[in-house]
């Protein structure tokens, strides 16, 4: 059977069947290509029964070949063992080359964040542009992800139904494959949420920030929100971009004494390890404040 085929298959499955993003349909069929090339120049025939663990090992080599992070390496590979899963599951195929594949280590990168003080600052600076309609729905969008540690996509798809100004909460939908979650929102949040939507524009969506005329807002939108603040409050940081924010979330909250359980619910990881990754990024303020222990000084 050939592969290009299935993997036609395997795509619509996930269009129709997962209802996956189109940038997601978009990734997995370029893998698809990818992986499809790589056997042509390696002379294995397209076909699923030619493929081994010794074809799998070959792409692996070729990808590196082609200068490849061991991040974009594995997401490839990761990438069509899902593929195979899936003709696995659907009786195409009696094996999976993919199933114990060794990945190269890919190095773990701390987290870029901004400081407590510097997201006080960003506020600041967000809430006093000279634009009325910038000011009020920057500051708000802004602190909302500062306060929330929500996903770039899990603001820019908020529907007012999902938050609760009354009792201070908003709900997030099932997003990346996990579970719904409901978060308390602080009440400054809600202050700034009650007077965004005084202002807000008139829509045909219920979409809770949009852009000035009304229209739904968007990545660039949130990203030159984020940038107009950084910019005013003087901080000089191109690496720090609205994803960023959770990260700043989460090491705020990590460096004042929040447990990391209820850190993973809050961010809502389906993996602790995957949350644990603040602990390193918040060692040297987890330092900072043990020196402080009242018992420092007492028992040298």
């Amino acid at each position: 059977m050939r592969i290009e085929e299935l993997h036609q298959e395997f795509l619509t499955y996930l269009s129709v069947e997962r209802n996956c993003s189109p940038l997601t349909i978009q990734a997995y069929k370029s893998d698809g290509r990818m992986f499809l090339q790589s056997l042509e120049e390696q002379g294995v025939p397209p076909e699923v029964e030619a493929i081994t663990k010794q074809a799998v090992r070959q792409y692996v080599v070729w990808l590196r070949e082609r200068g490849l992070k061991p991040s974009s390496v594995a997401r490839r590979i990761n990438s069509l063992r899902s593929f195979w899963n899936y003709l696995w599951d659907n009786d195409y195929t009696k094996t999976n080359p993919f199933r114990h594949v060794t990945l190269p280590r890919q190095p773990r990168n701390l987290p870029t964040y901004l400081s407590e003080d510097e997201c006080r600052r960003v506020i600041k600076a967000a809430g006093n542009q000279q634009c009325q309609f910038d000011a009020i729905r920057d500051k708000a969008v802004l602190m909302f992800m500062m306060f929330t540690g929500a996903r770039r996509s899990e603001v820019l798809r908020l529907h007012w139904s999902d938050v609760d100004l009354d009792q201070q909460i908003v709900r997030f939908s099932a997003a990346k494959g996990d579970r719904t979650r409901v978060l308390p929102l602080a009440r400054e949040v809600c202050d700034v949420l009650h007077e965004w939507r005084e202002v807000r524009p008139e829509s045909s969506h219920r979409l809770v920030f949009t852009a000035k005329w009304g229209a739904r807002l968007g990545r660039y939108g949130l990203a030159s929100a984020l940038r107009r603040a950084l910019e005013s409050a003087g901080i000089d940081r191109p690496d720090i971009t609205p994803h960023k924010l959770r990260h700043s979330f989460a090491c705020m909250l990590l460096s004042n004494g929040a447990d990391l359980h209820c850190l993973q619910e809050m961010l809502g990881h389906s993996r602790l390890d995957t949350t644990g990754i603040y602990l390193h990024a918040t060692a040297d303020s987890l330092r900072a404040a043990m020196r402080r222990h009242p018992l420092s000084s007492d028992c040298g």
